[in-house]
């Protein structure tokens, strides 16, 4: 009978890796050369798993006697750890992709009740994607990020980009918002 226990790994809130067993959480607690030792994360349980360095199950010491597992507790860093991934790629909307991330995870009651609310996230993943965004540039020399040439759909969203002397033009709009332009009796302009 192989008594090896099911491993996976996920991402805590500070954005580390951690390793899921059981239904218990724990946090790197020393890397070497050939093991990695993994500590439960409530401080006053001594259990402790070892991995080789590819991240394979190799002994697990002590029990879990001072605390129940929490499975909600994985429901919740699993869906964070996708709502991160997601506001750092894409630019939709913080709220809507947060909405989107809590109706595809199917949270148990228990998980959907200790959820934190969109609102209450909104400025911890605000940080996150400000953190991510490209500063503002002093000059107009350059370089425009990728994510900003296409739209959401894949259309492209940068039309024009022209340098002369110390000036630079850039023109954005989408196919669509063109056909909309060329088709209007009235044009107004700031």
């Amino acid at each position: 009978m192989n008594n090896t226990p099911i491993i996976t790994f996920s991402q805590s809130n500070k954005g580390k890796r951690v390793l899921v067993c059981d239904g218990y959480v724990y946090h790197l607690n020393k890397s070497c050369s050939k093991v990695r030792y993994w500590r439960c994360e409530n401080r006053l349980c001594a259990a402790v798993i070892h991995t080789d360095i590819n991240d394979q199950f190799k002994v697990r010491k002590d029990d879990h006697s001072s605390h129940l597992s929490s499975p909600e507790h994985i429901e919740i860093l699993s869906l964070k750890s996708n709502i991160k991934q997601r506001v750092v790629t894409e630019a939709t909307r913080i709220g809507r992709i947060y909405d989107e991330e809590v109706a595809k995870a199917q949270l148990s009651q228990t998980a959907l009740s200790i959820v934190a609310s969109a609102q209450d996230t909104k400025s911890s993943l605000n940080r996150i994607r400000r953190f991510e965004t490209p500063l503002l540039p002093k000059s107009c020399r350059f370089d425009i990020p990728t994510l900003y040439n296409h739209t959401i759909n894949v259309e492209r969203f940068l039309l024009y980009d022209k340098m002369r002397r110390n000036k630079r033009i850039l023109i954005f709009a989408t196919d669509d918002q063109l056909r909309v332009l060329f088709k209007a009796k009235h044009i107004l302009m700031d």
